[in-house]
């Protein structure tokens, strides 16, 4: 068990603290090999881990999946990328009419 610098020298302390535990989740995490994500087009395996939040991936589509970087190159997956302007939204409280209201920018 890992124990942080206070119980390494204090022996009588057998209660970890919370220096003890981030110690041993940081040597679980690196002993532990993260199974990674594969494309969901192609089969390649993609950079990232499968606990990695979606929002912190490139070409993570929402209701599809993880997708490889030329997956989501050749079939333009990720597109359409507007700005919307804040508020467009602070004004506009009903969704579906938001929704009519952006639909609107893109043409």
């Amino acid at each position: 068990m890992a124990k942080c610098d206070i119980h390494i020298w204090h022996t009588t302390d057998t209660q970890p603290c919370w220096r003890c535990e981030e110690l041993k989740y940081s040597e679980r995490k690196k002993f532990t090999n993260m199974a990674k994500e594969t494309c969901v087009m192609c089969g390649k395996e993609t950079p990232y881990d499968i606990n990695d939040h979606v929002d912190m991936r490139f070409g993570y589509v929402d209701g599809l999946g993880q997708t490889c970087k030329d997956c989501n190159k050749i079939h333009n997956i990720n597109e359409v990328i507007i700005e919307v302007p804040g508020q467009l939204i602070r004004d506009t409280p009903n969704d579906q009419e938001l929704g009519g209201k952006i639909r609107s920018l893109l043409s």
